[in-house]
């Protein structure tokens, strides 16, 4: 397949999908995170401590599940997009909602933690290489709650209820370990405060209840009935000669 015609499937891809033009919200919330976490300063925030987090050793290795997080929310977000309109709006809109209330949150309420150890203390190992590429990029700021537990655990609720994960239990049982994994990963690789995962945690059940039950509830995606389905997708002209 040549460039030319891959680029034509995937423009047809997303042509036959305006729906996914929800996509561009991430923009939005990126650039958002990306100033907060560049212009929020220790003096000027809330530092988030916990003495839990002491009991928490750093451990470089938790880096490549924190890191693939990124793969598990495309991964996630286009096999929705793919595969069911409902299911790409219904975990859509969820994580926007965590995300969006999680920044607003951060821009009132500045937050920032001190527990990343000191050099001298670290293995020298690629992992730890990789754990300080990501402190260089990444300030310990704009954590309370975490976004990394928050969204994984929303994108896992919708996974678990989407219709077009039914029968996939393997998939499904796949994003909780995961999801454990990133969680385990924020505090271990001192990304966030135990507080951070905690804090996230408790806004799950909320956002997933606003998503489902009251923004998109059950009745308005009940399907019409078969006849119903059929004389809409019938060509006027065909109508007519039957």
């Amino acid at each position: 397949m040549t460039i030319s015609n891959g680029f034509k499937k995937l423009t047809a891809f997303f042509k036959a999908r305006p729906h996914s033009l929800l996509l561009i919200a991430w923009l939005l919330e990126w650039t958002w995170y990306g100033i907060l976490n560049h212009t929020q300063t220790a003096e000027t925030s809330n530092i988030i401590y916990s003495t839990l987090d002491d009991k928490i050793p750093f451990c470089e290795y938790f880096i490549i599940p924190y890191v693939l997080w990124y793969a598990f929310i495309a991964v996630a977000t286009f096999y929705t997009l793919a595969k069911s309109k409902k299911d790409f709006i219904h975990m859509s809109s969820m994580v926007y909602l965590g995300m969006f209330g999680s920044l607003i949150i951060c821009t009132l309420y500045p937050s920032w933690h001190n527990l990343r150890p000191e050099l001298s203390q670290l293995n020298d190992n690629i992992f730890t290489r990789l754990t300080l590429r990501l402190w260089e990029v990444d300030n310990p700021a704009v954590i309370f709650p975490s976004m990394h537990v928050l969204v994984a655990a929303l994108i896992t609720v919708a996974l678990i209820k989407a219709d077009c994960m039914k029968g996939k239990w393997g998939w499904k049982t796949a994003a909780v370990v995961y999801t454990i994994l990133v969680s385990a990963s924020t505090v271990f690789t001192k990304q966030h405060s135990i507080l951070d995962v905690f804090f996230a945690f408790a806004f799950v059940i909320p956002y997933t209840l606003l998503t489902y039950y009251v923004i998109y509830p059950k009745r308005r995606w009940q399907k019409l009935p078969e006849k119903a389905e059929e004389d809409v997708e019938k060509p006027k002209d065909m109508a007519e000669v039957k």
